[in-house]
């Protein structure tokens, strides 16, 4: 997940927003209902049977306890009866995510709403519109290197982790390399992962940003960059390499990457001898090392390892 206090604290935000919008429609809601003596009268007998109840647990009084429970179980029932007859139109939140009702957490574990979420304002922070991305049921090539491929991607996926390998694309242009880097990006993030993807133009549009930025506006470029689940940059070497700031920075992010057995996935239509001319021998070896599978995308057998 994409570790970077600021994007976290917005996300606070956000869901407190949620919370408070939702607790004050069932404020409204309730003072809306209390005006009816019929429900103030059952909404009172309730919650004395609620105290009463919890007074008798508090004293081991196990008989007490008992018929209290039954009493309660049944004002519960009358007083939503009496709610439902009410005349009075109630107000209705309707939350943005109906798996953990705007809670950010289903079971103790983060709702995938969080990660969705986390990724939008990723996007927005780097100032890259998020992309379309592909699906593998989208494929439409039937022949047999593809398909053994797109089986090794699915896995790739459901087996993802930290430590999984990072993967480079590199081959002719149009034999599949953004699609099935895209299908990856998808899938991941589907399974509750963050997975940031941008093409060439888009990070040197990050990189020109970076030089002027403040301090902390770095700290947190460099962390959604660094920091999440899988950063694809596709088309590698489409875009002007910008003096050494752009392979200088993708150098540090590379390299960042690996110190915390983050994977990425780099697709190009250079050759690895081009990609080193290009981008230079420590790029070139921090690209090549043995924690990137490569895969070539020149006719031959396609697969990773």
């Amino acid at each position: 997940m994409i570790d970077c206090e600021y994007l976290s604290e917005q996300l606070k935000i956000i869901y407190n927003g949620y919370k408070s919008k939702k607790a004050y429609i069932e404020e409204q809601n309730e003072n809306a209902k209390l005006g009816f003596p019929s429900y103030l009268e059952a909404k009172y007998a309730y919650k004395s049977c609620v105290f009463d109840y919890r007074k008798a647990l508090a004293f081991n009084d196990d008989e007490q306890a008992k018929k209290l429970k039954n009493k309660q179980n049944e004002l519960k029932a009358k007083l939503e009866s009496i709610e439902k007859s009410l005349p009075v139109k109630l107000a209705k939140y309707e939350p943005h995510c109906k798996k953990c009702n705007d809670e950010a957490y289903i079971d103790g574990k983060l709702c995938h709403c969080y990660f969705t979420k986390l990724n939008e304002l990723a996007y927005e922070y780097i100032v890259t519109p998020a992309p379309k991305l592909n699906d593998f049921s989208q494929n439409t090539l039937t022949d047999e290197k593809t398909l053994k491929l797109i089986d090794a991607l699915k896995k790739y996926c459901n087996d993802f982790g930290d430590n999984s390998k990072s993967l480079l694309f590199f081959g002719k242009r149009g034999t599949g390399k953004t699609f099935l880097a895209s299908c990856v990006a998808e899938k991941l993030s589907d399974n509750g992962k963050n997975a940031v993807f941008i093409n060439a133009f888009q990070f040197n549009d990050i990189l020109i940003r970076f030089l002027n930025a403040s301090a902390q506006e770095k700290l947190i470029l460099k962390n959604i960059l660094t920091t999440c689940d899988l950063l694809v940059i596709d088309d590698l070497g489409a875009a002007p390499v910008l003096n050494k700031l752009t392979a200088e920075n993708l150098l540090m992010i590379i390299s960042e990457r690996q110190t915390l057995s983050k994977p990425f996935i780099i697709t190009s239509n250079l050759t690895a001898e081009e990609i080193a001319n290009l981008f230079g021998e420590r790029v070139f070896s921090r690209l090549m090392a043995k924690t990137t599978a490569k895969i070539a995308f020149d006719g031959k057998d396609l697969r990773i390892g």
